[in-house]
């Protein structure tokens, strides 16, 4: 057997090629730590090899494979190094600013959509659309506007179906009138073939129908819409028919039939001058409204109604001095007429905020009409301006009494309790006015004041 034997590095002695591979190994760090050094070091030539002996094997050393691919459980506890760690950095990066825009984004639209109100409940819509619109500004300019073109849109609506009304009116009342004048007339024609005298047409007893001005309106118009029609010339029931109408605030319809009873009768009743002068108030038509007011106290210039009437449009128009002279010849006319005390105390605090003697006025007009609401409610007032809390709440309860609708007591009383302290009361009275009259608007500020919802 030779003394030399085969080894896993290769042919040739065993020791020999152990010694160069391991010589191999070990010039590898070196070199490395060399050029960590900064130092150059030539490269060494290889030794000579005798002639006798052959050429050494260097054994070949496999470099132990490293893959780019790296598992998924190591890709997140360190970088990796060379390129695919820089893609993968990148990647990272890209990634963690598309996820931080995206949240930014949705946070933005969700905050700036609730901001902006797309998610508000009904109840919060109202509530900001409201305080919008009182806050001064150009968006409360805008509601303001808009609403003014409502409410004239509104008033034209509304004006046009009067008219229609009226025009409908007057129609069926002029073929009325026409089919009884043909009727009477083929009555008259025949009675003169017959050669006898036409009937007397007599005029009805108002007190025996319901054209009359203590029946319910309802039942007056259209009694005396049968009376007219078959008698045209009535002049009371045009007037009463009038005033009804009026009343259930037809004033363009009830000046007509005013007209019609003062062409009927111009100076026998001057009350039909005042009645119409009075619709003309209502109309704020006041010129018109004057000059039948001085034709009525001229055909009778002893009536304290008229002059109370007139005195009354002079205070609408503030024109104190003669809406005072007015009352105080009503007064001298009748001194136990109650209804000129209590215009000439409204008056006195109106013109001048006398309200120590607006209650001297005031109590001749209760003690001579102890049912006289008005005069109750105004009183009521004065005594609250001069904080006579008892006083005033006596009053307003009863007015109430007297008259459970008016919203104007039911406000009052709730500013008095609200003095009183008792917060609970006036706003129990503030939500009564309220129901009493939807439009009294002084409550609903009263209400939304104390932190209530009206």
């Amino acid at each position: 057997m030779s003394s030399q034997k085969s080894s896993k590095w290769g042919a040739g002695p065993s020791k020999w090629g152990i010694a160069q591979a391991a010589g191999a190994l070990v010039a590898k760090p070196e070199k490395s730590q060399a050029v960590q050094k900064g130092q150059t070091k030539p490269r060494a030539k290889p030794e000579a090899t005798t002639k006798t002996a052959s050429a050494p094997h260097v054994p070949h050393v496999p470099k132990t494979r490293v893959s780019v691919v790296q598992p998924h459980a190591r890709y997140h506890a360190r970088p990796l190094g060379g390129g695919a760690g820089r893609v993968a950095s990148e990647r990272d990066s890209r990634l963690g600013r598309i996820v931080v825009t995206a949240v930014l984004g949705i946070s933005i639209l969700v905050f700036g959509s609730n901001y902006a109100g797309l998610w508000e409940s009904p109840g919060q819509q109202v509530a900001r659309e409201e305080a919008e619109r009182k806050r001064p500004g150009a968006l409360k300019d805008a509601a303001d506007k808009l609403r003014i073109a409502q409410e004239r849109r509104e008033a034209d609506r509304r004006a046009t179906e009067k008219l229609a009304l009226d025009r409908e009116a007057q129609r069926k009342a002029a073929d009325d009138e026409a089919a009884r004048r043909a009727k009477d007339q083929a009555v008259k024609t025949k009675a003169a073939q017959e050669r006898r005298p036409p009937p007397a047409s007599a005029l009805p007893n108002l007190a025996e129908t319901d054209c009359q001005m203590n029946k319910p309106l309802a039942a007056i118009v259209p009694a005396c819409s049968e009376i007219i029609a078959k008698h045209n010339d009535f002049a009371d029931a045009y007037f009463i028919r009038a005033w009804a109408l009026r009343e259930r605030n037809q004033a363009e319809r009830a000046l007509t039939d005013f007209t019609r009873a003062i062409e009927l009768r111009p100076t026998q009743q001057p009350a039909y001058y005042s009645q119409r002068a009075l619709t003309y108030v209502r109309l704020r038509d006041f010129d018109r409204a004057f000059v039948d007011y001085n034709k009525a106290i001229e055909l009778n210039p002893r009536s304290p109604t008229f002059h109370n009437d007139r005195g009354a449009a002079y205070l609408d128009l503030k024109d104190y001095s003669r809406a005072l002279a007015d009352f105080n010849r009503a007064i001298e006319l009748d001194p136990k007429y109650a209804v000129p005390y209590n215009n000439r105390a409204r008056t006195y605090v109106l013109s001048k905020s006398d309200h120590a003697s607006a209650i001297v006025d005031l109590d001749r007009a209760i003690e001579l009409s102890p049912k006289y609401a008005l005069a109750l409610e105004n009183r009521g007032l004065s005594h609250l301006e001069l904080k006579d809390l008892a006083k005033a709440l006596a009053d307003f309860d009863s007015a109430i009494t007297l008259n459970p609708r008016s919203a104007r007591a039911f406000n009052a009383r709730g500013v008095a309790y609200e003095r009183q302290g008792n917060r609970d009361r006036a706003i129990a009275d503030y939500r009564r006015a309220l129901d009493a009259d939807q439009k009294f608007s002084t409550a609903r500020e009263n209400l939304t004041r104390l932190g209530e919802k009206p």
